[in-house]
């Protein structure tokens, strides 16, 4: 053994690392903020290891860092299709459905996330992030109606009138409207 240990050391003979050791050099360069060069470890550990599940969610979180929301979908993708109920990689997909501005898919997938994991946190908070992201859209959509509304008069300028004021203006103009259309009876003369 010893003699192996010397050998070893006098030949020079270096073995290939595993994946696993590729993926710590990673995940070490990536908390030196050198992501580039991380991501090509990854890539070459994968070549190696492609049902790896921590290789593919380490991919899709430099991806992210680095921007590449169509490299990171992919690499969460395949980590779904290792593991389906997976939670990171659902967190990860809703992530970038949010970034991608689908607060829809990304409410459905953290819902789903968290139905299967109640106890996640990171899960939670995006969650609220795009419920209110969901309710501005709706209320948005809701101004919008009300602006295209014909019954609706013009508010000042700066002020918008309020739902009350709103519905009984239109009722009026509606009630005006169909006093328009009653045909009125001519006086008969005597």
């Amino acid at each position: 053994m010893v003699f192996a240990r010397i050998w070893h050391i006098v030949a020079r003979k270096r073995r290939r690392p595993t994946s696993v050791q590729m993926f710590r050099r990673a995940q070490h360069l990536r908390d030196e903020a050198r992501y580039k060069r991380a991501v090509l470890v990854v890539e070459d550990a994968l070549l190696q290891d492609p049902r790896n599940v921590v290789g593919h969610l380490l991919a899709a979180s430099l991806h992210m860092v680095l921007r590449e929301t169509g490299q990171a979908r992919a690499s969460f993708e395949r980590v779904l299709a290792l593991e389906p109920t997976q939670p990171r990689a659902l967190l990860g997909l809703a992530r970038v459905a949010l970034e991608e501005g689908d607060a829809a898919a990304c409410l459905e997938l953290l819902t789903g996330a968290l139905t299967r994991y109640p106890d996640f946190p990171e899960a939670r908070a995006l969650l609220e992030v795009a419920r209110g992201l969901v309710a501005t859209a709706d209320a948005k959509r809701t101004v919008r109606i009300e602006r295209s509304d014909p019954c609706r008069p013009a508010a000042p300028a700066g002020r918008e009138p309020r739902s009350a004021v709103h519905a009984s203006r239109c009722d009026r103009a509606l009630r005006r409207a169909a006093l328009d259309r009653v045909p009125t009876r001519s006086p008969v003369a005597p």
